[in-house]
């Protein structure tokens, strides 16, 4: 017969498993408030000059974004960007700050084309620049649509840069029902990733 303390320990370690296994589920699509649903995962397998996530659905509250991607040649410069429903007129406003390893940079811009312009790595090695965002209430009708970022990069081999952002669409009635994902020169890096979820 096993002791007490074995039965009790294993019975820990399987609630501890059934938490978990709840914890994955959650991501892949399960259901409540406050979950994070996978709509859609895209892993360059060629160079892409963009990605486009359209008809996304209309049953969430949020939505948020993962990316991990860098640029097919070197630049420097290279800023990861985002325009909503195919939106390439001078109808977004933005801000970040750049705190680098050697200075810290501020810019904030008007009447842009688009939403987000995140440093990123652009260069021939295999790194990729991590980030996310937040879109808060895709949905409404009635309001501007508001964005906040955040990504990580680093500049040749020596500056590493932390960068924090938000932006704006300036349009009222239009809920968001597509995400274009481009960069400021060039093509994504076979490898990259863009993960689009919902949050209920």
């Amino acid at each position: 017969m096993l002791p007490d303390s074995f039965e009790i320990e294993a019975a820990a370690r399987l609630r501890n498993y059934e938490r978990r296994i709840d914890r994955l589920e959650t991501l892949e699509g399960s259901g409540g408030g406050g979950d994070f649903i996978l709509i859609e995962h895209r892993e360059m397998n060629t160079v892409q000059f963009a990605q486009t996530f359209s008809d996304i659905p209309t049953v969430h509250t949020h939505l948020f974004i993962i990316f991990s991607v860098s640029g097919s040649a070197f630049n420097p410069e290279l800023t990861f960007r985002v325009r909503m429903n195919g939106d390439a007129g001078a109808n977004y406003s933005r801000i970040s700050r750049d705190m680098r390893s050697n200075d810290t940079q501020s810019t904030s811009s008007s009447a842009v084309a688009t939403a987000i312009s995140l440093a990123l790595e652009g260069n021939t090695n295999e790194l990729h620049s991590p980030g996310w965002a937040l879109i808060p209430d895709y949905l409404g009708t009635n309001n501007e649509k508001s964005l906040r970022s955040g990504s990580f990069q680093e500049i040749g081999i020596s500056i590493m840069a932390l960068s924090v952002f938000g932006g704006m669409w300036r349009t009222f009635d239009e809920a968001i029902n597509s995400l274009t994902f481009f960069l400021s020169g060039g093509s994504f890096r076979v490898g990259s990733t863009i993960s689009l979820y919902g949050i209920n």
